[in-house]
């Protein structure tokens, strides 16, 4: 039996759990796609549109604003036919909804089409096993969804009993042939982890280890590929060779469903686990160097960045006189526009910003030796370096006189306590606060202390020279013409002497 269209409702939902960012579940998507299935119906003349839009409310009940107000006017006999994207955007309580589908619907006269799951109320051949067809595809969705969930507790608590459920431990390591749960040390590739473990004790930089490796035809564990730092650096940093086992790792979104690695802190451990291949003190050693060595690559990759931004102002094509400007990729670079304008091969194609450091170094060395300014200079950059090192100590005696204060305080705040003139709760949380202050202090102690130390090696050192705060001064521009020939103006007057040299 055919129904005919006189009013339709569109119905859309969005429940919280799928924010409006999920393109294919918008609210926006939805309304597009059924307005779109309308225009599409030829045969539907003289129809009106009724939209309802329950957006951030759940599908496991009936108990929202939109689709009460829809069942209002179904039940008064103004809605003829209900389009839907899908099933489950109507209701995820799939018995009531086979109740509403199968029984209410059809007996007010009501026709139900939900485009995804191919169901239309009014088609006659088929229809119920349509239902029937994506009633069941619910029913294993919902089924599956339990079960993926029933596996999931399933590994956690295997994983908790420290049973190892990898296919492929760590290179060093190997499945027990008996005990598939557990793993045992591969003799041969341990020996070789342990040959990584050494040459990073001796500084050998994660390149120079490869290198030795394939050098000597170490097969790695696919036989084919040879080492490379990526791997190494992997080896190197991975406690499983101390004998500590990592697990739940990782969260997955509920909505995306996608997967990404928790902090460190949020990951569960079984401390010895299995045999260790390294000892821990060789690992932390290791850890320490590979730290140390990231902090000298930082530090002169700072260094660099701020060369770069020190003489964007200063730098002028030689040809035209512009300033050049800067590229910033992955290995900045400066260039003169004009040139794109003008069309001349004679302004600036490329700037590396090594060369300019490089050249301006040892110009400024050889001026500082023509006009014997060594001294001078020197005289300024300690008078820095001790104006420094009196703020710094200002700063270590306050915090002295605050952790002195604190000791007074507590001898007063205990005995206090002692006589029974402050209650221990009120005292214990006294003493907490204390406790995390004292901490405060000790750290800014710390931290001013390494501080001094600096100043102090710096001052040693007479790292005045590569100094880039004193090619800062002494610099006013600097005039490019190729790689190789730069025309300097120097500023001479903060050291007495207004004339400009170049």
């Amino acid at each position: 039996m055919y129904y005919p269209i006189f009013s339709i409702a569109i119905y859309l939902r969005l429940s919280k759990e799928e924010p409006a960012r999920e393109e294919s579940n918008s609210i926006k998507n939805q309304r597009n796609l059924l307005l779109q299935f309308i225009q599409n119906q030829k045969e539907w003349t003289n129809y009106k549109i009724l939209e309802f839009a329950d957006d951030g409310y759940s599908g496991i009940h009936f108990n929202r604003p939109a689709v009460q107000q829809l069942l209002e006017q179904v039940k008064a006999g103004k809605i003829d036919c209900i389009i839907v994207k899908d099933l489950s955007r109507f209701s995820r309580d799939y018995i009531e909804l086979g109740t509403y589908i199968e029984q209410i619907f059809p007996f007010l006269g009501v026709r139900f089409i939900s485009l995804n799951d191919n169901y239309d109320s009014a088609k006659k051949c088929g229809a119920e096993m349509d239902f029937v067809s994506a009633f069941q595809t619910f029913f294993y969705d919902w089924y599956s969804k339990d079960l993926s969930e029933k596996v999931k507790m399933s590994l956690k608590i295997k994983k908790e009993k420290g049973q190892y459920l990898s296919p492929y431990p760590p290179y060093g390591y190997q499945k027990d042939s008996v005990n598939k749960h557990a793993i045992k040390i591969n003799q041969e590739e341990s020996e070789v982890v342990q040959k990584i473990f050494s040459l990073a004790l001796q500084e050998k930089t994660l390149y120079e280890i490869a290198q030795f490796l394939n050098h000597k035809k170490i097969p790695t564990r696919t036989q084919t590929a040879l080492w490379n730092p990526s791997t190494i650096s992997q080896i190197l940093k991975n406690s499983f060779y101390i004998g500590d086992m990592y697990y739940d790792k990782y969260k997955t979104e509920k909505t995306t469903k996608k997967s990404s690695l928790k902090a460190k802190e949020e990951w569960k451990q079984i401390q010895n686990h299995h045999i260790p291949i390294i000892k821990s003190e060789v690992f932390e050693e290791v850890q320490e160097i590979m730290k140390r060595k990231k902090e000298r690559r930082n530090s002169k990759q700072k260094q660099k960045t701020k060369s770069i931004y020190l003489f964007a102002g200063k730098l002028y094509c030689g040809a035209c006189q512009r300033k050049l400007q800067i590229r910033k990729t992955k290995h900045p670079y400066f260039i003169c526009t004009t040139r794109y304008i003008t069309e001349t091969d004679y302004c600036v194609k490329r700037l590396e910003i090594d060369i300019i450091i490089q050249i301006i170094k040892q110009y400024l060395s050889t001026m500082l030796t023509i006009y014997q300014l060594q001294e001078k200079i020197q005289t300024i950059q300690n008078q820095i370096v001790e104006q420094k090192e009196k703020e710094l100590q200002k700063k270590l005696r306050q915090v002295e006189k605050e952790q002195e204060q604190i000791h007074r305080k507590k001898t007063i705040k205990y005995q206090d306590y002692i006589y029974k003139k402050m209650e221990k709760e009120v005292y214990s949380q006294w003493n907490n606060q204390i406790k995390i202050k004292e901490e405060n202090l000790e750290k800014l102690q710390i931290q001013y202390k390494k501080k001094e130390i600096f100043l102090k090696k710096q001052k040693e050192e007479q790292e005045w020279l590569s100094s880039l705060k004193l090619q800062e001064l002494l610099i006013k521009k600097i005039f490019v013409f190729d790689q190789q020939k730069l025309l300097l103006n120097w500023n001479f007057s903060l050291l007495g002497n207004s004339t400009d040299k170049q």
